[in-house]
């Protein structure tokens, strides 16, 4: 077999296997690089679930430590801490709306709010809720002498129609100025007397995944109905996370009954916070990715088929009517060739038959001689 026709012969079934093997190599490295997408997106999320319990059971041990009075006394507190430090600021020549985020970070606040003048219209501020400076703009008014007393304040908590109560504090900023402070928390999580997921996760999309907060031995919150107040020993995932150390990490759990997950947890003060995602929730995205590529190669692998079939489909046409032409040619030289013989014989033995007629009747030389 030469080469034209091993190529013949096996030429489709090799593109064939190349493309499989190409895209298994693709598919393989693909199907890793979506894993891994998949778990750092679900590491990120877990994180920002993490975070903003942490924030809530901060505020939540707050409020539950302490009276509205001691609230109150705590935020004129922290606007006099405010204060020392924005003056320091201006001495300094600081950026003060890079400063008023790390206060309001730092002490725990949900906005601060400078005007350098009370009847100002201009206001240096930063506020995490997204509160704008104009609902304080009544507060302030009413409040506007405090700006002339360093050592005066007023402090109040007003109920928000958005659920949340508001507690602030006005002072001086100690150049004629004033400072306003606020913390915003939710009404349910002030008055309430348990912490539970319906306080700590309001208005935060938790997706498919389990979280359990506990206080070192029991369940206080979840939100998987029924696991509160159960004993941590009864959550197999908490164990292994816990032997894991699942800190500031995504780790792998495999659970006895075959069951994977992937969960982080944190501890902030004395509760201890915990989530999980089963396997199939995680790579959700990275699998229906892949079934994308699968499908999309799939129809490419098979147009390029069809492309090449149709291809050596049109070769193989022009080739056998080129042989068609060509044996047509050799036929047609072949009969030229026939007849050219033929005429050829025709020839000759009509000359043969005038030399055998010529050498009869010419008379021979006895003949001549007698005559």
């Amino acid at each position: 077999m030469n080469k034209s026709e091993f190529k013949e012969k096996y030429g489709m079934a090799l593109i064939l296997i190349i493309f499989v093997c190409a895209g298994l190599a693709f598919f393989f490295i693909l199907h890793n690089v979506f894993a891994a997408q998949d778990r750092n997106r679900t590491y990120y999320e877990m994180e920002k679930v993490i975070d903003y319990v942490k924030n809530q059971c901060i505020r939540y041990d707050d409020v539950s430590s302490e009276s509205q009075t001691k609230s109150l006394i705590s935020i004129v507190d922290k606007a006099r801490t405010i204060r020392r430090e924005l003056l320091k600021t201006d001495a300094d020549g600081g950026e003060l709306s890079l400063s008023l985020k790390e206060y309001v970070d730092e002490e725990r606040l949900t906005g601060i709010i400078v005007k350098r003048a009370p009847n100002s219209v201009d206001a240096e501020f930063y506020v995490s809720d997204g509160k704008p400076v104009s609902f304080w703009d009544e507060m302030i008014k009413k409040f506007a002498n405090v700006a002339d007393y360093s050592e005066k304040s007023y402090s109040q908590r007003i109920v928000g129609d958005d659920g949340y109560y508001y507690d602030y504090a006005i002072i001086s900023d100690g150049n004629n100025g004033i400072v306003l402070c606020y913390l915003s928390q939710l009404i349910s999580a002030a008055d309430g007397t348990s912490l539970n997921l319906s306080t700590l996760l309001d208005g935060f999309n938790i997706s498919d995944m389990t979280i359990i907060v506990t206080n070192g031995a029991h369940v206080i919150a979840s939100n998987v109905t029924g696991y509160e107040n159960k004993p941590i020993s009864d959550f197999e995932a908490i164990k292994k996370m816990n032997e894991a150390g699942s800190y500031d990490k995504l780790t792998k759990i495999s659970l006895k009954d075959s069951s994977v997950y992937y969960g982080c947890e944190d501890v902030i003060d004395s509760f201890f916070i915990y989530t999980y995602l089963g396997r199939g929730d995680v790579f959700k995205e990275g699998n229906l990715k892949t079934a994308y590529f699968f499908v999309t190669y799939a129809l490419f692998c098979i147009c390029v088929l069809i492309i090449l079939a149709f291809i050596k489909d049109s070769r193989k046409k022009q080739r056998e009517k080129s042989e068609k032409e060509y044996r047509e040619r050799l036929d047609r030289l072949a009969t030229e060739a026939i007849r050219a013989n033929q005429s050829k014989n025709d020839f000759l033995r009509r000359m043969s038959h005038d030399i055998r007629c010529l050498l009869y009747t010419s008379p021979s030389p006895r003949d001549m001689r007698r005559s």
